[in-house]
């Protein structure tokens, strides 16, 4: 497997973070939460927000780390090796990228909140099975100084335990992206149960009414709002799938070097060379 070229910065960074996963969220720790029924652990994300992961993508004037893209993929391909449970992606990656294009009071107060691990974030954008957010049918009907919204969205990572979920709905105006608290009046979440028993649901809204100060960005733009946050997000995500295949890799590869058949590691086997 060729081997990915980083900064010294990276590396040192890359190290730190293996010896603390490999300490604090080992593969071990997802099996126990899984046969538990855990599907968060917050002392983790304590402990990452006191590590400044949590703040990676948060500015310093927010009170964050703002290490970058880079880093963040650098914690999240870590993560990956280890399949470690987090809110990481969600809220550290998307949501901060969404949040720092705002510089108003409410934006900045949310960014400190995420940046000591004070706030988590789930998205709430599909409706079908396949990933299509612009395929949006949630509404979002104008009413008063809100909107009021009804809809269903599907497999919402981290929909259960997030403190705030970002929704995309559908008004007259276009779509629009809002900000609201997971325990809103009308929104159910029903839990679904992963084989990994990680965190997911599906959210119905059922006449949620939700201000004007909800709504991020115009009214219309709410995909244009939303489309650096879901960049940013599938980038870690590349990030993270890539350090479970090298974790995968191996662990395969340090098998064959040891198990032996007819006296011999397997490894020698043409076949399997």
């Amino acid at each position: 497997m060729a081997k990915l070229i980083q900064t010294e910065e990276e590396t040192l960074l890359s190290e730190a973070a293996h010896g603390f996963l490999s300490k604090s969220a080992p593969v071990s720790r997802l099996r126990e939460m899984r046969d538990s029924g855990e599907h968060s652990d917050p002392a983790l994300w304590q402990e990452m927000a006191a590590a400044g992961w949590a703040g990676v993508l948060v500015p310093e004037s927010a009170e964050g780390s703002d290490m970058g893209h880079a880093a963040a993929h650098v914690l999240a391909r870590e993560m990956g090796r280890n399949l470690t449970v987090s809110p990481f992606l969600s809220t550290a990656v998307m949501a901060a990228t969404l949040l720092r294009q705002f510089s108003d009071d409410s934006a900045t107060s949310k960014l400190k909140q995420i940046a000591v691990g004070g706030l988590t974030y789930a998205l709430a954008l599909d409706e079908t099975a396949k990933f299509s957010p612009d395929q949006v049918e949630l509404t979002a009907e104008s009413r008063g100084n809100g909107y009021v919204l009804n809809g269903k969205k599907r497999f919402v990572v981290d929909g259960c335990d997030a403190d705030r979920i970002l929704v995309l709905a559908k008004s007259d105006a276009g779509l629009c992206l809002f900000d609201l608290a997971n325990k809103a009046q009308g929104l159910t979440q029903n839990a679904l149960k992963m084989i990994d028993s990680r965190d997911a649901a599906d959210l119905i809204f059922n006449d949620v009414e939700v201000s004007g100060e909800a709504l991020l960005g115009d009214p219309g733009a709410g995909f244009e709002v939303l489309k650096p946050a879901l960049e940013a997000g599938q980038a870690a995500l590349a990030a993270e799938t890539t350090g479970l295949a090298e974790a995968a890799f191996s662990l395969t590869t340090d098998y064959l070097k040891e198990r032996k058949q007819f006296g011999i590691t397997i490894g020698s086997f043409q076949a399997l060379q």
